[in-house]
């Protein structure tokens, strides 16, 4: 290898010390960085050589109206749902009834429904050994029956429905509409239009009731009587503490003591006293009370019930029956049940108040029976609730 003229090393160095005042001056002007105890230097000279920085013209801000600010839409934050509430539908209404109601009850039983009030109610009383009937009346047009039949088997609709059916088909009748119902508690009912050998149409209206089988018919209206059935409503029956309750007139059965006890109680309260005859004996016994009694016949005595025996106004005066002994007056310690002789079986005595065309008076009931039947004996009446 030559060695390097000194002249050469020295141009080289002179390159080389150049460079790096360059990158030197570079470094400073890209960063610089003012000591806060450095003076000031005083400004520099500028020379005629050095160009004059051009100063950027400043773009002219519009005065015109800012344009509407785009809406940045935010994060909604994440909500847990809440549980749902399912909408409740409210109950609906039922419709006004066509006509201004009057409201039939029956608390022993358990049931009651609408029927126009302009109606009157006429008790019917025992059908057979088997039932018992009601009509109501639109002036001298009956409008409507009420039936309780007994009917077996018991407690079966369905059985029920199907030998009226059977009937039907017997006597070409035919069943126009049919529809089934359910009551409270899911209480199973039903419906039928049915039409004759004419043009003639009924409407029947089937449900249970207790051990008995209830019945609205008519054969006229039949939309009127469509309503009235739909106002059935029934309800815990109410058992009497008196009499009724302590014979079981809600469950008596027919041909027995009992039957004939509740029917003649009923038929009394009711005033309904032509349905009286079929329970009573044919001599039958009406005495007053410390005098002699005397045999007349069931019309007379239906007759004497009527005109004497009981109160005028039988809503100011209502009758109370019991079978209880506690509630009897003393009766001078005589016993009841041998008052009419050793021939005659009595099975129930029933005290009654609230008798006499002023309702102060009293009566006793003598339910007895022979070989053939259970009957009405006879009655004792006090105008003054006897020894009491």
């Amino acid at each position: 290898m030559k060695p390097i003229n000194a002249s050469i090393r020295f141009y080289i160095l002179i390159l080389i010390l150049a460079g790096l005042l360059i990158s030197c001056n570079a470094a400073s002007s890209d960063n610089p960085v003012q000591d806060e105890a450095t003076a000031i230097p005083a400004a520099p000279t500028i020379s005629e050589a050095t160009p004059i920085p051009t100063i950027p013209t400043a773009t002219p801000v519009s005065t015109s109206s800012p344009a509407a600010p785009t809406k940045i839409p935010t994060e909604i934050a994440s909500v847990t749902p809440t549980e749902i509430i399912p909408e409740i539908t409210p109950t609906s209404t039922p419709a006004p009834l066509p006509f201004e109601a009057a409201t039939f009850r029956s608390d022993p039983f358990g049931f009651e429904f609408d029927y126009p009030a302009d109606w009157t109610v006429s008790n019917l009383g025992a059908i057979g050994s088997r039932g018992s009937a009601m009509q109501f009346l639109d002036g001298d047009r009956v409008a409507m029956q009420m039936t309780f039949y007994l009917w077996d088997p018991k407690y079966d609709l369905p059985a029920y429905i199907d030998q009226r059916q059977t009937a039907w088909a017997a006597s070409d009748m035919t069943v126009l509409a049919e529809e089934d119902w359910l009551l409270e508690a899911d209480h199973p009912a039903a419906s039928f239009v049915i039409q004759g050998q004419g043009d003639d149409t009924a409407y029947f209206f089937y449900t249970t009731i207790a051990d008995r089988y209830l019945e609205l018919s008519g054969d006229e209206e039949i939309d009127l009587l469509a309503t009235i059935a739909g106002t059935m409503r029934l309800f815990e029956p109410v058992v009497s503490s008196d009499a009724a309750g302590a014979l079981g007139c809600l469950t008596a059965v027919t041909q027995t003591a009992e039957n004939v006890a509740c029917n003649v109680m009923d038929g009394i309260r009711s005033r309904n006293t032509a349905a009286l005859p079929s329970f009573m004996t044919d001599s039958f016994m009406l005495g007053y009370w410390q005098s002699e009694g005397i045999a007349i016949s069931p019309a007379e005595a239906v007759a004497e019930l009527g005109s004497t025996l009981l109160p005028a106004d039988p809503g100011a005066y209502p009758l109370t029956f019991t079978t209880d002994r506690s509630q009897f007056p003393p009766l001078q310690d005589i016993p009841l049940e041998g008052m009419f002789g050793p021939d005659v079986a009595i099975d129930h005595v029933i005290y009654s108040e609230g008798w006499g065309q002023d309702g102060q008076g009293a009566a006793l009931i003598f339910i007895a029976h022979n070989d053939d039947r259970f009957y009405w004996h006879g009655l004792i009446f006090s105008p003054e609730h006897f020894d009491k």
